[in-house]
């Protein structure tokens, strides 16, 4: 038995690249349990930010992010942030946007999406080596990158309820009685594309299935 599932949180969402389905039994019985691919697609600009661990800057040096946002272009991950930061000696001060490209990953221990190998696109570089070099800080830009973070808790629990709608839409043969039950949904990959995100989902479950003897004759 193998199946997928299909949920969007809105009906624009392009469908994203198909995914082979998980190995349903591997050396034992399957017996009772199902496990399916469930995608789940969010747009960029719906996920909200937010700071863990704090923002460090290096000494001598404050950093302020003001908004946070997630962009994607193709299959690139960008934070756009609005910041103030200052120099204590030499005095020095600077305020604008900046912008860091990275990969969009999944921090299963946390929860969040958060951006690995990321550093100042090629634009914020140049601009603050004309204006504010002591913003390049190596320190610094892995500080304002590392802390900031998507978190997808939420899209964790809608997918477990979405997955349990789509199992009770399944109406099986007149006189069969047929009970699927969501055990566990976990996060298995994240694939940007566009404006949205898609989150691919291991979906496992418990099944049965109960058919009426035919009468005797």
């Amino acid at each position: 038995v193998s199946g997928r599932t299909t949920t969007q949180f809105a009906a624009a969402a392009p469908e994203p690249e198909r995914t082979t389905l998980p190995d349903l039994v591997k050396d034992e019985n399957a017996g009772n349990r199902f496990h399916v691919v469930l995608p789940v697609s969010l747009r960029a600009a719906d996920f909200a930010a937010s700071h863990r661990p704090p923002l460090t800057a290096p000494a001598g040096l404050t950093f302020t992010s003001k908004a946070v946002r997630l962009l994607l272009v193709n299959d690139s991950a960008y934070l756009k942030i609005d910041f103030d930061a200052a120099r204590q000696s030499p005095p020095a001060a600077a305020r604008g946007t900046m912008y860091f490209s990275g990969k969009l990953v999944y921090d299963p221990h946390n929860l969040v999406l958060r951006l690995r190998d990321a550093g100042y696109d090629v634009q914020t570089r140049s601009a603050l080596a004309g204006t504010a070099v002591w913003l390049l800080d190596p320190a610094l830009v892995q500080s304002v990158a590392g802390s900031v973070e998507f978190p997808v808790d939420a899209a964790v629990k809608s997918a477990t309820g979405a997955a349990n709608g789509q199992l009770a839409r399944i109406k099986p043969p007149a006189g069969i009685d047929l009970g699927l039950t969501v055990t566990k949904a976990t996060l298995r990959d994240v694939r940007p594309a566009g404006e949205w995100v898609h989150l691919l989902f291991d979906v496992k479950g418990t099944s049965h299935a109960k058919v009426p003897a035919p009468p005797r004759r």
